[in-house]
């Protein structure tokens, strides 16, 4: 059973997991309409090439390197959403496969 809270300016929501684990979409604007590759590395001080960059139908996505975090941006570049999932144990595999699944499913605007 999954416990679903939004913040009060409806920027967040975070998905709760019984033993306390979850995840956590976060949606912010991107004012500059960057790329993801670009507005990734600004934030980070990166140096990506267009080899992490993935493609997606509705947009493009750069993956963290431990994976539990990934960056979106749609199309038009107008917004940024970070997806990313704390586990409070690592042991269960499952919650990887729901991330997956997560962010497969996810369509952006």
């Amino acid at each position: 059973v999954w416990e679903v809270r939004a913040s009060a300016d409806n920027n967040s929501i975070i998905f709760s997991a019984s033993d306390q684990s979850f995840f956590q979409l976060v949606i912010q604007d991107n004012q500059q309409k960057q790329s993801i590759k670009d507005w990734y590395n600004e934030q980070f001080g990166a140096v990506l090439g267009d080899e992490s960059v993935m493609k997606l139908t509705n947009g493009e996505a750069i993956e963290s390197s431990g994976g539990s975090v990934v960056y979106l941006t749609n199309n038009a570049r107008t917004r940024i959403y970070t997806l990313s999932y704390i586990p409070v144990n690592e042991s269960v595999l499952i919650y990887r496969e729901v991330f997956a699944a997560f962010i497969k499913s996810l369509t952006v605007n």
